[in-house]
């Protein structure tokens, strides 16, 4: 949980300085307890978070689930307080009817978030887009084969190969194999979120106005893993794509000619587009129109 809340701080206090007036973190009942609850409310980090089922929420729930199914998803509201909780919070009771079943399907979210600003559906439809966020980490994972150490001992072979290290590592105390593990992984981590990056950027290029968008993995096989001759010249190398990717990379490169990288002097005219460009290296076109990190009212909420 510590490590949990220190990330959740550090990304949540940026965020609210460089890009929105509230930040808003979306986490399941893993995360739960009332110490994290605590602290993100004394940083004023909004949450909305399941919360597993006990004998005393189910009872306060029970009489909002006798009788018949409901015909749609319903909400009610109830006020609860753990043992180790250091105040009552609020919970919202989402019932789902479920067609063919005795009894409607039921969890619970709980929020610190205000019942007026955010009534029980509104706050329902924002815990559900942790499902966009975890479908990216998924994707980020099949594109990328992320291979990360979990382990408290130094990787010896790196996808096949024979990793090369100092001579005295055996002489090396846990502490510091434990750091230099974290550093590895910190490092190869952010690799990845660049090449997912720019991957990204170059699908959305390829994406025509009343066309769906294309997966990474058919980004890679249309654009990165086609056929190419180099020939070199005196004073230039020139490629020669396949045959079969022509009209892709046609349209890929018209596209990437047209980009401009946002600079700290423009972030300034673009205040969110901006703050992005430093952490993910996001583009646009010379017109104006966005082509790296889609859905930017969507980025001040993490998961």
């Amino acid at each position: 949980m510590k490590d949990c809340y220190g990330f959740i701080r550090r990304i949540g206090l940026a965020l609210r300085e460089h890009v929105a007036d509230k930040v808003i973190v979306r986490l399941d009942a893993g995360f739960n307890s009332g110490e994290l609850c605590d602290k993100l409310e004394n940083d004023r980090i909004g949450y909305v978070m399941r919360l597993k089922g006990n004998d005393v929420i189910d009872g306060l729930a029970a009489p909002h689930l006798e009788g018949d199914q409901p015909s749609d998803e319903c909400y009610h509201e109830l006020r609860y307080r753990a043992k180790c909780w250091s105040v009552e919070r609020r919970v919202v009771l989402v019932v789902v009817p479920v067609p063919g079943e005795l009894f409607p399907r039921h969890f619970y979210l709980i929020t610190d978030l205000d019942v007026e600003a955010y009534p029980a559906e509104q706050l329902v439809n924002l815990y559900r887009k942790r499902g966009k966020a975890e479908k990216h980490f998924g994707e980020l994972n099949a594109a990328c084969s992320m291979a990360l150490s979990s382990v408290l001992r130094p990787k010896t072979h790196y996808k096949g190969r024979p990793v090369v290290r100092v001579p005295d590592e055996s002489e090396q105390d846990e502490s510091e194999q434990e750091a230099e593990i974290r550093a590895e992984n910190e490092v190869l981590l952010q690799v990845y979120l660049l090449t997912y990056q720019l991957m990204h950027v170059g699908r959305c290029l390829m994406r025509e106005p009343d066309e769906s968008q294309i997966s990474l993995s058919t980004y890679r096989e249309r654009v990165l893993k086609v056929g190419a001759r180099f020939v070199q010249h005196a004073r230039n190398i020139v490629i020669h794509i396949a045959a079969s990717a022509d009209a892709a990379w046609e349209q890929f490169w018209r596209r990437y000619c047209q980009l401009t990288w946002i600079t700290r002097k423009r972030a300034a005219k673009y205040r969110v587009a901006g703050f992005l460009a430093v952490l993910a290296g996001t583009v646009w076109l010379e017109g104006g129109e966005h082509v790296g990190l889609p859905d930017l009212d969507d980025s001040a909420s993490g998961s």
